[in-house]
């Protein structure tokens, strides 16, 4: 069984990629690198993909570089000169 998946690196789609991996799956992961400020997703999956394969199990994993395409949106996500509003997600 195969499956792909993205990865950004947060416990949600690690326990996913984890859940696959012992499901049996042979999997391959895809992360965004958008210019992101919060990059440290992208370098905990990084780590997790390298862990696995220390580990020995194989998991491809390839980032796309998204970044310049995102310079045309204004978002907090990739702007510094705008904070990232805090609060609940209601």
């Amino acid at each position: 069984m195969r499956a792909v998946m993205a990865l950004s690196g947060g416990m949600d789609s690690t326990a996913l990629l984890c859940r696959l991996l012992a499901d049996g799956y042979e999997v391959s992961c895809i992360s965004y690198d958008y210019g992101q400020k919060h990059v440290i997703e992208i370098e905990r999956a990084r780590a997790n993909i390298s862990y696995l394969s220390d580990n020995g199990i194989s998991v491809k994993h390839r980032i796309v570089d998204l970044s310049g395409v995102m310079g045309i949106f204004h978002s907090a996500l990739t702007n510094e000169e705008i904070e990232i509003p805090e609060g609940h997600y209601e």
